[in-house]
């Protein structure tokens, strides 16, 4: 189970997670993943976005060894440089039909097996 105190909320921007659960829902309101949010995040196998999630930003998830697969919202329109670079346990991705812009590298040294 997430406890609210595992996050770093400015705003309407998660900044950090740090907490030690396996799988999460990011809080609804939340508009922004910040720069690094889940950086370096090894418990966590399985995130799930809010519908309010319109940006992920760069490094948001880089070197997030755990993640095995994430779901996003359509509601993600963004999704910045190196957001998921470094992921090496990524196998399963869902990603938005709204999406306008994805910065470089955003996918370097993963292997998906589904998209």
């Amino acid at each position: 189970m997430t406890n609210s105190a595992d996050f770093i909320i400015n705003g309407e921007i998660l900044e950090k997670y740090n907490g030690t659960s396996s799988e999460i829902a990011v809080p609804r309101g939340i508009k922004e993943l910040g720069v690094g949010a889940f950086r370096h995040c090894r418990s966590l196998k399985s995130l799930v976005l809010p519908n309010s999630i319109i940006r992920i930003s760069n490094n948001a998830f880089e070197f997030y060894t755990g993640l095995t697969d994430i779901t996003m919202s359509n509601s993600v329109m963004l999704i910045g440089s190196s957001a998921f670079s470094d992921c090496s346990n990524l196998k399963s991705i869902t990603l938005s039909n709204n999406i306008i812009e994805i910065g470089i590298r955003h996918f370097m040294a993963v292997i998906l097996s589904k998209i």
